[in-house]
C-alpha cells in the first residue's frame, strides 16, 4: 500500500518515463535543428502546426528558418533550460551564429552574435501541435548593425613591436567600447591603443 500523500511507485515510474520520453523527443528534434535538416524537423510537427496561434503547414514552419540560416550558416541552438509539465515543454535557449549573409537588410559583417530564445511547445500524440516562440531579434540586429560614429571619432592602433600602426576599429570592438563607455560621448576616448595581448584580453580572440 502506498504511503498517504505519495503516488504509487508504478505511477511515479510511469510519470518519470513519460518525461524522459518527451525529453528524448526534444533532444532528437534539436539535433535536426542544429543540423539545419528542415525535412527531418517537419516530421516532428502535426499538420497543421499552430505557430503563435496561427495554423501553418510544416513546410511553412521550417521555411521561416531558411533566411536565418542563409545569414548565419552556423546558427546553433543551445538548451539552457528544459522544463516538462504534462504535454507542455518550456525551453530557454541560447542561440549563436556568425553573420555571413544579409539579414534584415544588413550586409554581412562577420560578427558573432548571441541571443536568447524562449519557446513553449504543446505535444499531441507525440508531435508538436502548438508552438509559441520569442527570439530577441532586436539584440541580434544591434550586434550586427553598423556603429554610428558620426558624433565621435575613434582611432585604433596596434603595436607591432616597434611602433603603433593605425588600424580600422573592428565593429565588434567598437560595440564593446560602446558598452564600456555606456553610450556617453563625453566618456569616449578619441584614441585607443592596445598591444595584441591587451586587445585579446579586452575583446576576446575574435578574428577581425
Amino acid at each position: 500500500m502506498a504511503t498517504k500523500g505519495t503516488s504509487p511507485v508504478s505511477g511515479v515510474t510511469g510519470y518519470t518515463a513519460e518525461i524522459e520520453e518527451r525529453r528524448a523527443l526534444y533532444l532528437s528534434y534539436i539535433e535536426y535543428c542544429n543540423a539545419h535538416n528542415f525535412k527531418a524537423m517537419e516530421s516532428f510537427y502535426t499538420s497543421p502546426i499552430n505557430v503563435n496561434d496561427e495554423p501553418w503547414a510544416p513546410s511553412k514552419a521550417t521555411a521561416q528558418f531558411k533566411p536565418l540560416i542563409a545569414a548565419f550558416p552556423d546558427w546553433h541552438w543551445e538548451i539552457r533550460n528544459l522544463t516538462i509539465e504534462g504535454d507542455y515543454l518550456a525551453l530557454h535557449l541560447r542561440v549563436t551564429g556568425t553573420h555571413r549573409g544579409t539579414f534584415q537588410g544588413i550586409e554581412p559583417t562577420g560578427c558573432r552574435v548571441t541571443a536568447s530564445q524562449f519557446t513553449l511547445y504543446h505535444l499531441v500524440d507525440g508531435k508538436f501541435a502548438d508552438v509559441w516562440d520569442l527570439v530577441d531579434t532586436d539584440s541580434v540586429i544591434k550586434q550586427i548593425e553598423k556603429v554610428d560614429s558620426t558624433d565621435y571619432a575613434i582611432s585604433f592602433f596596434r603595436w607591432n613591436g616597434t611602433e603603433l600602426i593605425r588600424h580600422p576599429l573592428p565593429p565588434y570592438a567598437a560595440r564593446k567600447l560602446e558598452e564600456r563607455y555606456q553610450f556617453n560621448p563625453a566618456n569616449r576616448p578619441q584614441i585607443i591603443s592596445y598591444t595584441d595581448d591587451e586587445f585579446e584580453k579586452m575583446f576576446g580572440s575574435e578574428n577581425w
